[in-house]
């Protein structure tokens, strides 16, 4: 661990050499609580699949959203193949 740690520092410290790194995961928490209350609210996925299913859905979700797109009008075309990184 330790020689992973001296390898890798600049993983772990960049925030401090780059003031465009958020120094907390707030963000990421923030994202991740929806999807979170609801597998509480709702007990749970039903099954391995249930629940890869329901991650890849959101995260399209999720990604249209930051990007201020319409979900319901933009997933049919992401789903086709027609997405752009970025």
């Amino acid at each position: 661990m330790d020689n992973l740690l001296k390898r890798k520092k600049e993983w772990l410290f960049g925030f401090v050499m780059d003031p465009c790194i958020e120094k907390t995961n707030n963000r990421a928490e923030r994202a991740l609580r929806p999807s979170v209350i609801y597998r509480k609210v709702s007990g749970g996925s039903r099954s391995e699949r249930g629940a890869e299913i329901y991650t890849r859905i959101y995260s399209v979700y999720y990604t249209s959203k930051l990007r201020g797109k319409n979900f319901i009008t933009d997933t049919p075309y992401i789903m086709r193949g027609g997405a752009r990184p970025g």
